[in-house]
């Protein structure tokens, strides 16, 4: 497939994948699921590409990459803004004993998701935690934190909170 790629046949190389996926022989299978990682790189949208890491993610059997294939996969759900997704790919970390709390993807990921919940102390912790209490995003999801309990302008873009 990636050679069919490489050569610019798209549509062949689309239909060799879907081909394979349908293969009896490959069901369930490590390789099954790196087709789906591999598809998820040429996804035509953003909503393809998590639709194929998830698929992945299903597939895959191994600890060690189901791990990888989620946190890719929450990088597409931040990618797409879709905070929702991110929170759920989360709680499937931590539902399958694969989150690594410490990790820096896992904090950032955590950030994000408070971020975009509006727990803007909780984000403002988890921020400093992962690109120390001066880094950009501390300080503004600081800043607005402050800003929302005091109810009065942001003081880094002066909107009404």
């Amino acid at each position: 497939m990636a050679g069919l790629r490489a050569a610019g046949q798209e549509q062949e190389a689309d239909d060799a994948f879907h081909a394979f996926t349908l293969m009896p022989d490959v069901q369930r299978t490590e390789a099954l699921a790196r087709a789906w990682e591999d598809h998820a790189e040429h996804g035509a949208s953003p909503d393809a590409s998590i639709d194929a890491l998830a698929q992945a993610y299903l597939e895959s059997r191994d600890p060690t990459r189901q791990r990888e294939v989620l946190l890719r996969l929450a990088d597409r759900f931040e990618e797409a803004n879709r905070p929702h997704g991110a929170a759920s790919v989360l709680q499937t970390l931590e539902r399958g004993g694969l989150s690594s709390p410490d990790s820096p993807p896992v904090q950032a990921l955590l950030a994000w998701v408070a971020t975009a919940d509006l727990r803007l102390g909780e984000a403002a912790a988890r921020w400093a935690a992962v690109e120390g209490s001066d880094g950009p995003r501390a300080r503004g999801t600081r800043a607005l934190a402050l800003a929302t309990r005091l109810g009065t302008d942001c003081p880094l873009h002066g909107c009404q909170l």
